[in-house]
């Protein structure tokens, strides 16, 4: 989906933007029907309090949707009005604890900086030790872009219940990324290095080859200087922008940039 105007970052639309995505959407009259409801109902909602008493029960229809078409734009807009209406809030709640983990998942797939971070921690921990292991990786990716650091320690256990060796590499790897900012491991095509920068939001995750950072080369330098040497190459351009968190602080493990050396 992309309507000029709707702002990604924040996870923010007009009723105008899903209006527009629901006229261009390839589905049936049914489900556009479902979704011209959900339209009106965000659309209605638009300007409220966080305690108003807010009718969100088509654009829940349309969050829980089979239909990809439909269920992303109705999460989004779902989600939108969980950043600011007490309502809304519960609606998604309820989601992240629905008897259908492709329910939980949708539910974590749009948190952002503008929910509150205690609220997205509330979801986030109960993903990651959901049973279903889609729910439990979606959870995990989430809780590193918001950089939830302290939920490393419920991501390592529930990594160890992992089968699929990609999937565990996966969440090893959000492990050591939020507890130090990087994270080195071997495969077939040999040594690879993932760092991470989540000095702002949404926090960055960057494979910079091993041109540029060879073994052995951040035990030696420091991850402060290997995140700058990676920033002034061409894969450094920056798409986030300063947290919203008011309360945001830097992790004692060295998010913010110090010695690799520990």
């Amino acid at each position: 989906m992309q309507t000029t105007g709707f702002d990604y970052l924040a996870r923010r639309g007009t009723a105008e933007h899903y209006r527009d995505w629901t006229e261009k959407a390839r589905c049936s009259d049914s489900d556009r029907a479902v979704l011209l409801d959900a339209c009106a109902a965000f659309d209605a909602a638009r300007v409220h309090r966080f305690s108003d008493l807010i009718s969100v029960d088509s654009i829940v229809e349309a969050a829980r949707h089979p239909r990809k078409v439909v269920w992303e734009i109705g999460t989004l807009m779902l989600s939108q009005l969980a950043q600011s209406n007490k309502v809304a809030r519960v609606a998604l709640s309820s989601m992240a604890i629905d008897i259908a983990a492709s329910n939980r998942s949708r539910a974590m797939f749009y948190l952002s900086d503008n929910h509150p971070r205690s609220y997205c921690m509330e979801l986030l921990l109960g993903g990651t030790k959901d049973r279903s292991l889609s729910v439990a990786h979606v959870a995990s990716w989430s809780a590193l872009t918001l950089d939830l650091h302290e939920l490393s320690d419920s991501i390592s256990d529930r990594m160890k219940m992992v089968q699929k060796p990609i999937a565990r590499l996966e969440m090893e790897m959000i492990v050591g990324l939020m507890r130090n900012g990087f994270f080195e491991y071997h495969n077939q095509n040999g040594y690879n290095i993932v760092v991470s920068f989540p000095d702002r939001y949404p926090t960055q995750v960057i494979w910079p080859g091993r041109w540029l950072i060879p073994e052995g080369e951040m035990h030696k330098v420091g991850l402060a200087k290997i995140r700058e040497l990676i920033e002034d190459s061409p894969m450094g351009g920056n798409f986030c922008r300063e947290w919203q968190w008011p309360d945001w602080t830097n992790n004692p493990m060295d998010r913010s940039g110090g010695s690799a050396a520990s």
